[in-house]
């Protein structure tokens, strides 16, 4: 059955950005900045802001101060009515850029029982769970961003791109049986885990590195073993400046030059799996930012900060405007040293300083030009960086690994929605019997087998999960689903169960 993705949601719930909170008690705001590539939410780095409403004596008018400024109260309602909800999809409606349109979704999951709302860039779809299974909508929605459907629902105000939504919400989703959307769901979310803890893994080597840094230079910022500062336009080569790239790179032209857009640096490295491409003629325009080996890239709007070390397989790209190209002069500073320096949180909080804005943050090239960063002999630099190779290399086996698997995700993605798509559940049934019922798995051959291959080889994770599905198995055996059989094992007699 297809129907109109309109039609699923129950609530439609716009943002709310508030006033400013100076001592850090408002209300949880998740922002566009806080959206992961993975659909999920980053809850690390949250504003809190507070919502508020004009203080009304009981005649209803407007209370003032003397000095004309109105009372403000919070709005209790407006935050009740606007909180997320577990299961809630957040949509981002307006921001965006060239190759990174607006219509980016992450599914909400409260981590702590706080109160949460999303900003006025966003808007939260709630699914009416009568018709359909949240998470299957949300991956739905993530398929949609990926095929590109949102480029036809937006337009561009005022330098932000807009997601005309109600538009874009008159697309059409198939809505199979529950079962076969817990299904889908279950196999996204099972190759989502082994993405994950690839990820865990290769940050718990960032974190490695980032201890032999600490260890062998201090902190960048409080420079405690005293080294020289130089401004960073000081250490590189005299015929290269800090320099962002390029400012209209037109349509993505399939044979065209590859170019590095703000979203493409994440968690300070290159997600490569959704490259844009560019005219020769305008890559060649922007020559002074076609990256070479050892190049450090940094962001300088939105997420202002996020550090990418040029390797060979990125040698030939160009950059988009958002971001800032450092070319370091080898004699004086490695590339291996001047990334992990810019990564740092020394670094990081002197970039803070020097960031404007609050809703589209951003660094000046002068500004950053300017930043000043300690300069240790070039020989620690070295060694450093020999280390840095070392541990690199076990990141990227690692890296390799999670590539397959980034592969795959979208390679299921792209097919779960084809209506003549036949999912094998096996590989991942145990985590899926976990959202079936016992009417899913009635007159199910393959599921009943799967089920007692469950038994039978003790893949069970913990207790709970046994006795779940034993209980499922004991109604199936009074359903007559499944048979008990009695055979002759060396004289000694054994009940088999069977399918039916």
């Amino acid at each position: 059955m297809k129907t109109k993705l309109q039609k699923i949601f129950i609530e439609k719930i716009s943002g709310e950005w508030g006033d400013d909170a100076p001592s850090g008690d408002g209300i949880p705001i998740i922002r566009t900045a806080n959206f992961t590539k993975n659909g999920k939410i980053d809850f690390s780095n949250l504003v809190t802001r507070l919502i508020q409403k004009d203080a009304r004596d009981e005649k209803g008018k407007v209370i003032k101060y003397s000095d004309g400024k109105t009372k403000k109260v919070i709005d209790l309602k407006k935050i009740e009515e606007k909180k997320l909800l577990d299961k809630d999809i957040i949509i981002e409606k307006s921001g965006g850029g060239i190759g990174t349109p607006v219509g980016r979704v992450v599914y909400f999951e409260n981590p702590n029982d706080k109160i949460y709302l999303s900003n006025n860039f966003t808007q939260t779809l709630r699914v009416n769970p009568n018709i359909a299974v949240p998470k299957y909508i949300f991956y739905y929605l993530k398929y949609l961003y990926k095929r590109g459907n949102v480029l036809k629902y937006q337009n561009q105000t005022t330098g932000l791109f807009n997601l005309k939504l109600e538009k874009y919400l008159q697309e059409e989703v198939l809505l199979p049986e529950y079962s076969k959307q817990y299904a889908v769901v279950t196999q996204l979310d099972t190759i989502q885990k082994l993405i994950d803890k690839r990820i865990e893994s290769i940050e718990l080597l960032d974190k490695l590195i980032q201890s032999y840094y600490f260890n062998m230079f201090g902190d960048s910022f409080n420079n405690q073993k005293t080294y020289p500062l130089k401004q960073l336009k000081e250490i590189t080569p005299k015929d290269k400046i800090i320099s962002y790239g390029i400012v209209q790179p037109g349509q993505n032209i399939e044979d065209g030059e590859p170019y590095l857009k703000i979203g493409d640096i994440y968690k300070n490295r290159i997600d490569d799996r959704n490259i844009f491409k560019t005219s020769e003629l305008i890559s060649k325009k922007y020559k002074r930012t076609i990256c070479e080996e050892g190049d450090v890239l940094i962001t300088i709007r939105a997420t202002v900060g996020e550090v990418a070390l040029i390797e060979k397989k990125h040698v030939g790209f160009n950059i988009a405007r958002e971001i800032a190209l450092i070319r370091p002069d080898l004699d004086i500073i490695t590339p291996e040293f001047l990334y992990q320096t810019f990564v740092s949180k020394g670094f990081q909080f002197l970039l803070l300083k020097h960031t404007k804005g609050s809703t589209r943050k951003g660094i000046s090239l002068e500004k950053l030009r300017d930043i000043r960063i300690p300069l240790p002999p070039i020989e620690l630099q070295k060694e450093f960086s020999d280390l840095k190779y070392s541990v690199d290399s076990q990141k990227e086996r690692l890296g390799k690994s999670l590539e397959i698997l980034q592969t795959l995700f979208q390679s299921v993605l792209q097919n779960a929605f084809n209506p003549n798509t036949e999912i094998d559940e096996k590989p991942f049934f145990k985590e899926l019997i976990k959202r079936l019922n016992v009417e899913d798995l009635k007159g199910n051959k393959k599921r009943l087998q799967y089920l007692l291959e469950l038994f039978n080889e003790n893949k069970f994770d913990n207790d709970d999960d046994y006795f779940d599905a034993k209980d499922k198995l004991f109604d199936l055996i009074i359903a007559g689903e499944i048979k008990q059989k009695v055979i002759e094992v060396d004289k000694n007699k054994k009940i088999i169960l069977e399918a039916k």
